[in-house]
Order: C-alpha cells, then sequence, then structure tokens
C-alpha cells in the first residue's frame, strides 16, 4: 500500500456522542495522539465519518473557540470532559493536542462498487481526490 491511500481506522467515542455526530454538532474530537491521516474513514454506532482535517492545537483554544465543534455547550463543559477521561493529566491549558476534524458520510457501509463509487464522487466534490 502506498502512503497516499486512505485507510478504515479506529477512534473511540462514548455512547453518548452518537446523536451529537450523526446530527452534525460534534464534529472534531481532540486526542493526544493522531489517529489517522485526512481522508481516512472511521466507524462508529454504525455510521461512517472521514477526517477532514487534523491539527496540534492547545486545550486553551479547543476549549475557547472549539467547543461547540466538541459538540459541548460552553467551554467549562468541555473542561469537564477532558479532565474525566484523562484525570492525571489533569487540565494542562498549554497542553498541545491533535484535533481531529470530521464529517458523517453514511449510516452503513457501501455494499457494492456503485455505492463505493458513489460515495468517493462525493468525497472528490466536496475535498478534491482522497
Amino acid at each position: 500500500m502506498n502512503g497516499d491511500e486512505t485507510m478504515k481506522i479506529v477512534i473511540p467515542f462514548k455512547a453518548k456522542y452518537r446523536d451529537l455526530m450523526i446530527s452534525g454538532q460534534k464534529t472534531c474530537t481532540s486526542r493526544r495522539i493522531i489517529y489517522g491521516k485526512i481522508g481516512d474513514t472511521f466507524e462508529f454506532a454504525d455510521h461512517i465519518f472521514v477526517l477532514k482535517r487534523i491539527e496540534d492545537i492547545t486545550l486553551s483554544v479547543v476549549a475557547l473557540e472549539l467547543y461547540k465543534h466538541e459538540g459541548c455547550k460552553c467551554p467549562e463543559e468541555f473542561i469537564n470532559i477532558w479532565m474525566d477521561l484523562y484525570p492525571r493529566d489533569g487540565w494542562t491549558p498549554n497542553k498541545k493536542v491533535w484535533v481531529h476534524f470530521f464529517t458523517h458520510i453514511c449510516d452503513t457501509e457501501p455494499t457494492d462498487d456503485k455505492e463505493k463509487y458513489i460515495i468517493l464522487n462525493c468525497f472528490n466534490k466536496l475535498w478534491g481526490s482522497v
């Protein structure tokens, strides 16, 4: 496989984010490590998502500017969720994290070549060749 090919990856999410992700209210996730590359897909709750962008951003910027994209109502909610997920690390505002931006594609894996072709055409129209 050459480095330009996309892959199906695994990014773990809590079940409570299902509806927010499907509806487009949660469009990114901040992680301590990189989970893939642009164009890679992942499945969550029988839905498929594609990574659109990955950036290293400080936690304080995520909390203040991206909390809605994280599916939170306010910066404090994002901070509390982060501290619950990473109690040993705690809240370190200047810590750099990898923010994975994604979009919902479909509710099931394509079953044949025609469906794959349709989805790839959508990718190409939205983001260029993936």
